[in-house]
């Protein structure tokens, strides 16, 4: 019985080991390394101060977007609060 296991988990470590060297793991791992290696060449050609700029444009965007939809959610909280009925301990106060 130790036998089949011994052998069985040597074949899941060969199988295993076999797999990260298929011609496929190979292919996306070149094409991981490539894109790496074109973003870092695309990013020592924009300016310092051009990157910085857009770092801040989007975060303002962001912060735009966010400000809108906070409104939005607020007016919509608001309309529902306003049609709710009335509960009698609400209408006593009146």
């Amino acid at each position: 019985m130790a036998e089949k296991t011994t052998k069985t988990e040597e074949a899941v470590e060969d199988a295993a080991t076999t797999d990260e060297n298929t011609p496929l793991n190979i292919f996306i791992d070149h094409q991981k390394k490539a894109a790496v290696a074109a973003a870092k060449a695309l990013q020592g050609l924009i300016p310092t101060a051009v990157r910085e700029n857009g770092k801040t444009a989007f975060k303002e965007m962001v912060e735009g977007y966010r400000q809108l939809f906070n409104a939005a959610i607020d007016d919509v909280v608001e309309t529902i609060e306003r049609m709710k009925p009335e509960t009698k301990e609400e209408e006593e106060k009146k």
